[in-house]
C-alpha cells in the first residue's frame, strides 16, 4: 500500500516536526481544556462535599453543566471563526477558558465560609462551569480547523492527533496532581483547601498560551475564503452601479453594511442547506469516543465508590488510562495519514465493544490487577479511537462553514454521549457495575454502524480536504 511509503519520507517528518514546533501554543490551550474537566472529575467528591452537601449526583449534574453549554459556544465561537477568522476565534476561547478554570478553584464555599455561602457558592460555580463550556465549545474546534488548514494534506493525520496529544496530557496533568495531592494532605485537608490547588495553578500554563498566540498568524485557507466573498461582494456593486464610481462607492457602502450583519448568518444557512446529512454523520460518528473519553474519567469516581479502591491507587490507575493514549497518539496520527481516517474510525469504535467485558471482569474480580489489566485495555482504545475524530468531522464540512460546523455536531456528541453518559454511568453503577461498559460499547456500535453507511452513500460527501486515503 502506498501509504506505508510515508515511513521513510523525509519531507513527511520534517512538515510534522515544523507543525509541532510552530503550533504548540495551540496545543498548550488546549491542554487547559482537557486538564480542567479532568480536574472536576477526578476531585468531584470533595466538590460534592462543599457545594452540594455531598451529593455525588449533584456534583456530576455540575459536571454535566458545562457540557450543555458547549454547543452553544461551538455555535458563538464557530461564527466567530468563519467570519472573523480562526485566531481571533482561537484567543477568545482560551480566555474564557482560563477565566472560568482558575475562578472554580476560588469560590467560596460552605466547609470555608460557612452555611450563608452554600447556595451562592453552587450557583457561582455552576455560571463559571457555564463559561468554561462555551469556551471550550470554542476552543476545540477553532484549534482543530487551525491545525487542519495550516498543515500540507499529507501530514494532517499527525497534525490533528495533536489534539488528542493535549487532551491526553491535561488528563495525565490532572491525574498527576490528584495523586500528589493524595499524598501529601490528608483527605480532611483536601476536602476542605486542597482541591483548589489544581484549578488555581493552571492560571500558569493558561497565560503562558495567551501570550504566545498572539503571535500566530490567520490560516490560508480562511484568508483566501474571504477574499473571494470580499471580490464577489465588489462585483456585485459596481454591475448595480453601472459603472458609475460615485454610486459604486455609496452601494459598495450599503453592500459592506448590509455584508457585515449577513455574514455572521452566512455559515449557518449554507450548513442547513448543503450539509445536513453530513452534519448528523459528524454527531453519531463521535457518539463511541465521547462516550469513552467521559466515562473513563468517571473511573475516578467507580474505583473508589464502588469497589472501594484507595484515592492513590485511582490516581495510578488513571495515570495509566490517558499516559498510553498519549504515547499512542503519533502512532496512530501516522496511521491515519497511511490508511485514511475513516478506516481508524470504524476500527476504533468496533473495538468499543470490548467494554463490556471489561467491566464485567472489574465486576467479578474487584483487585487491582485486574483494573489495571482492564484500565491498559480501554487505554489502547481510547488511543486508537481518539486521535482521529477531529480529522473524521473537518473532512465532512467545506472552509466556509468548517468552524460552526465542527463547534455544533462534536460538542452537540460530546454533552449528549460524553457528559450526560458519565452521568449515566454513575446513576447506572450503583445497581449494575456492568452499566457503564454498555454504555461505551452501545455509543461505540452507533459510531461503527453510521460510520460504514456514511462510507457507501453518495448523498453525504465524506472528504473535503483530503480524499486519499479515507
Amino acid at each position: 500500500m502506498a501509504g506505508v511509503g510515508l515511513i521513510s519520507d523525509r519531507h513527511y517528518w520534517t512538515v510534522s516536526g515544523r507543525v509541532i514546533v510552530t503550533k504548540w501554543a495551540l496545543i498548550l490551550g488546549n491542554i487547559l481544556e482537557w486538564y480542567e474537566s479532568a480536574v472536576y472529575g477526578y476531585f468531584a467528591d470533595e466538590i460534592a462535599d462543599n457545594f452540594f452537601q455531598g451529593s455525588s449526583t449533584a456534583a456530576w449534574l455540575g459536571y454535566v453543566v458545562s457540557f450543555v453549554a458547549r454547543p452553544f459556544g461551538g455555535i458563538l465561537l464557530g461564527v466567530l471563526a468563519d467570519v472573523k477568522g480562526r485566531r481571533i476565534a482561537t484567543m477568545t476561547s482560551l480566555v474564557g477558558m482560563v477565566v472560568a478554570t482558575v475562578g472554580q478553584g476560588c469560590i467560596p464555599s460552605e466547609l470555608c465560609c460557612g452555611a450563608g455561602w452554600a447556595t451562592p457558592g453552587a450557583v457561582i460555580l455552576v455560571i463559571l462551569r457555564l463559561v468554561q463550556g462555551l469556551s471550550t465549545g470554542g476552543e476545540i474546534s477553532a484549534v482543530s480547523v487551525f491545525l487542519a488548514e495550516s498543515t500540507p494534506t499529507k501530514a494532517i493525520g499527525m497534525s490533528t492527533a495533536l489534539v488528542s496529544v493535549g487532551g491526553n496530557m491535561g488528563f495525565v496533568l490532572a491525574a498527576t496532581v490528584h495523586a500528589i495531592i493524595a499524598v501529601l494532605l490528608t483527605s480532611e485537608q483536601v476536602k476542605q483547601w486542597g482541591w483548589r490547588v489544581p484549578f488555581l495553578v493552571a492560571i500558569v500554563p493558561g497565560l503562558t498560551s495567551i501570550i504566545l498566540r498572539r503571535e500566530l498568524k490567520e490560516t490560508k485557507a480562511f484568508i483566501t475564503q474571504t477574499d473571494a466573498y470580499a471580490q464577489a461582494s465588489d462585483d456585485d456593486a459596481y454591475e448595480a452601479s453601472g459603472g458609475n464610481d460615485q454610486q459604486d462607492a455609496l452601494l459598495l457602502q450599503e453592500k459592506q453594511y448590509k455584508d457585515s450583519f449577513s455574514q455572521v448568518f452566512r455559515p449557518v444557512v449554507e450548513m442547513y442547506k448543503h450539509s445536513k446529512a453530513e452534519a448528523l454523520v459528524a454527531f453519531l460518528g463521535m457518539a463511541g469516543i465521547s462516550a469513552h473519553w467521559y466515562i473513563v474519567v468517571y473511573l475516578q469516581t467507580f474505583f473508589t465508590d464502588r469497589l472501594g479502591f484507595s484515592e492513590r491507587i485511582a490516581s495510578w490507575l488513571a495515570i495509566v488510562s490517558q499516559g498510553v493514549p498519549l504515547l499512542l497518539c503519533p502512532l496512530v496520527g501516522l496511521l491515519t495519514d497511511m490508511f485514511g481516517v475513516g478506516r481508524i474510525m470504524l476500527f476504533g469504535s468496533i473495538s468499543m465493544l470490548l467494554a463490556v467485558p471489561g467491566f464485567e471482569l472489574l465486576a467479578v474480580y474487584q483487585t487491582h490487577l485486574t483494573a489495571y489489566i482492564v484500565v491498559g485495555v480501554f487505554a489502547v482504545i481510547q488511543g486508537l479511537a481518539g486521535a482521529t475524530p477531529y480529522l473524521f468531522v473537518l473532512e465532512l464540512f467545506p472552509v466556509s462553514q468548517r468552524g460552526l460546523a465542527m463547534g455544533i455536531t462534536y460538542n452537540a456528541s460530546v454533552a449528549l454521549f460524553g457528559g450526560v453518559g458519565a452521568l449515566a454511568a454513575d446513576a447506572w453503577a450503583k445497581s449494575l457495575l456492568v452499566g457503564p461498559g454498555i454504555l461505551i460499547a452501545g455509543s461505540g456500535l452507533i459510531s461503527f454502524v453510521t460510520i460504514s453507511i456514511a462510507r457507501r452513500s453518495k448523498s453525504v460527501q465524506t472528504t473535503h480536504i483530503r480524499h486519499h486515503p479515507y
